[in-house]
């Protein structure tokens, strides 16, 4: 007989009785590991859909607080108006002053496309902070005047994430 043969059947038994006896212990942990991610992301999911439940009730009651009192709706229609035209105004007197600086002071052709660059990029995101105000302003005016169908919308949204 080979002494290879000899050394792997002695290092072959422990070896195998030690991995019966680690086994059970290695897979329960595992399994425990497991159950802890599953319970964690159950918890995450459950935490979620309160969340979307609580930001649905807080966009329903908002609406339905313009509905009971037109004065606060005429206010924050007021204030969606100013705030647009805050928006717009600022972003064309930076636009507008970028641009005469531009006019005004020969910089060579690529630092004076860079200014031109800089007065339509403020242009573009001040048109953007308009368009955003003014679209949030028209879905509450929209749901303002729709009230009924809205809190219907409301209630199945709840109801479907509940059963989800």
């Amino acid at each position: 007989m080979d002494i290879n043969l000899w050394i792997s059947v002695l290092l072959a038994i422990p070896l195998a009785i030690v991995a019966n006896l680690f086994t059970p212990k290695v897979r329960e942990w595992i399994d425990a590991r497991a159950e802890r991610r599953k319970e964690k992301k159950r918890k995450q999911t459950e935490e979620q859909k309160q969340a979307a439940i609580g930001r649905i009730n807080k966009e329903c009651d908002e609406i339905e607080r313009f509905v009971g009192n037109r004065t606060i709706y005429r206010e924050y229609l007021l204030e969606v108006v100013i705030r647009a035209t805050l928006y717009g105004a600022i972003s064309a007197l930076y636009a507008g002053a970028v641009s005469v600086i531009a006019w005004s002071v020969d910089l060579g052709g690529i630092a004076q496309k860079l200014l031109f660059s800089v007065a339509q990029f403020a242009t573009l995101f001040g048109s953007l902070l308009v368009f955003q105000v003014s679209w949030k302003g028209l879905k509450v005016i929209n749901r303002v005047h729709d009230f009924e169908i809205f809190k219907e919308k409301c209630e199945r949204q709840i109801q479907n994430i509940k059963n989800s």
